[in-house]
């Protein structure tokens, strides 16, 4: 039986928004695992600081835009948007980054999401995505669809966000059990 080869996404984050997040994130779950055993609160304090390295996780790295020749789809925290790109009217900066489809709707994402700075610098950090997700769009060629609702997808990331927190609360519950 012959399967055809799965087209891997082009991934786009923005770098500032992506580290800060992550690096305070492992900051936090270093916290976790380092908590003194002694005090009776270092159980809840380390579930607690691998909560917010969890959470840290969710928002820089997990949120971006992805797509394919085909579809484009963004990622905020747990919960992925994804529309045909012949449904995408274009590519805008002008208050952040965002696919306009052609219902009046927007593929918005809070990495890549509006701010004052922003609106003064115009969206210096969003211009490299921008360009990237308008070739992304240029290259699904002709076919745009007709009048309507666009036909979008929005699906919870689940599995993603479950693996990663077993593997952030695995080890903290088992360094502080074994030193308890």
């Amino acid at each position: 039986m012959r399967t055809t080869p799965v087209e891997r996404p082009t991934v786009l984050r923005r770098r500032s928004y992506t580290w800060f997040p992550v690096v305070s994130g492992a900051g936090f779950y270093v916290a976790a695992i380092a908590l003194p055993l002694e005090h009776g609160d270092g159980f809840a304090s380390a579930i607690l600081l691998t909560g917010i390295s969890y959470f840290c996780w969710l928002i820089g790295w997990n949120s971006s835009f992805r797509f394919t020749r085909t579809h484009v789809s963004v990622t905020n925290v747990l919960v992925t948007t994804t529309a045909d790109w012949r449904d995408v009217a274009g590519v805008d900066i002008e208050g952040g980054l965002a696919g306009l489809l052609r219902d009046g709707r927007s593929l918005d994402s809070i990495a890549f999401g509006g701010s004052l700075i922003g609106e003064f610098t115009g969206y210096r950090t969003h211009r490299r995505a921008c360009r990237l997700l308008r070739q992304g769009w240029w290259g699904a060629g002709p076919g745009r669809r007709g009048k309507g609702p666009v036909p979008v997808r929005t699906s919870v990331e689940w599995r993603r966000a479950l693996a990663i927190a077993t593997a952030l609360y695995v080890p903290v519950v088992l360094v502080q059990g074994l030193g308890g």
